[in-house]
C-alpha cells in the first residue's frame, strides 16, 4: 500500500469518527466499486449537512445497499424451478427498493413527511389573488438529453399545486424543470391568449440537498413573469 492510500485511509477514519460525533450514527453510503479517496470526498461532502437531511441521505444509501443485496441473492437461486414463498417475498421487497419506495426504519425514525417534496403555487400580480386552473408538469433531466415528466397538476382554488409528486418521493440530484401552461389561464372567450403561453422554470437539486423541501412559487402577469425558491 503506498503513503498515499494510507494517508487516505487516515483521514477516512478521522472523518468517519467526526461523522458519529455530530450525527449520532456510522456513515453510511453505497461504496460498491468506489475507492476509498471517493468515499471520503462524500463524507465530507454530506458532513455540512442537518441532522434531518443526513438521515434522509443515509437511508436513501442504505436503499440502494439492499436493491444490491437482493439483487445478488435472487441470481442466486438460480432459474428453473417454481420461486418459493421467501422468494416471492423478497422479490416483492426487491420491487420496491428498486423503485424508491421502501421505508427504512432509519426513515421511520426521522417522522413521516406531511408534503411532497417539490411542490408550487402561482400568483397573478396583475389582480393580486392566486391564478386557479394552471395545468403544471414536472420534470427531471435524464440520460443527457431528454426530459422525462415525473408528475403532473392543476393548481387550486389558493394557486396551490402539490401533487406533482407523492408524499414521501425520494429526490435524486439532478437537473428539474417546472413547466406552467400559462396559455389555458389567460385564454379569453374573445380569442385572446398569453403573450408567454408557457413558463418553464429549471432548477437545480444538488446531491446534499436531496433531502430538503423545495417550494417554487410563480409570480405572473400578462406580460411577465418571475420565480423564487420558497419555503
Amino acid at each position: 500500500m503506498s503513503s498515499a492510500d494510507e494517508a487516505v485511509l487516515r483521514d477516512l477514519a478521522e472523518w468517519n469518527s467526526r461523522y458519529e460525533a455530530k450525527f449520532g450514527h456510522i456513515f453510511i453510503v453505497c461504496a460498491t466499486g468506489k475507492p476509498a479517496r471517493d468515499i471520503l470526498a462524500t463524507l465530507k461532502q454530506r458532513f455540512p449537512s442537518t441532522p434531518h437531511e443526513e438521515l434522509r441521505a443515509a437511508a436513501e444509501e442504505q436503499a440502494k445497499i439492499t436493491a444490491l443485496r437482493l439483487e445478488k441473492l435472487m441470481s442466486s437461486l438460480g432459474e428453473g424451478h417454481a420461486p418459493t414463498t421467501a422468494e416471492r417475498r423478497v422479490e416483492a421487497v426487491a420491487a420496491h427498493v428498486v423503485m424508491g419506495q421502501a421505508v427504512t426504519p432509519v426513515a421511520t425514525a426521522a417522522g413521516a413527511p406531511s408534503r411532497p417534496p417539490i411542490t408550487t403555487h402561482i400568483l397573478d400580480t396583475s389582480t393580486g389573488r392566486p391564478a386557479s386552473g394552471v395545468p403544471v408538469a414536472l420534470e427531471l433531466f435524464s440520460d443527457g438529453s431528454n426530459w422525462t415528466q415525473l408528475g403532473s397538476g392543476v393548481t387550486d382554488g389558493d394557486g396551490r399545486c402539490g401533487t406533482l409528486l407523492r408524499v414521501g418521493h425520494s429526490l435524486v440530484p439532478g437537473e428539474y424543470r417546472m413547466r406552467f401552461d400559462t396559455d389555458s389561464y389567460y385564454r379569453t372567450p374573445s380569442g385572446g391568449a398569453a403573450f408567454y403561453p408557457h413558463v418553464a422554470v429549471e432548477f437545480r437539486i444538488a446531491p446534499t440537498q436531496t433531502g430538503q423541501h423545495f417550494h417554487i412559487p410563480l409570480l405572473i402577469s400578462g406580460f411577465g413573469y418571475s420565480t423564487y425558491r420558497g419555503s
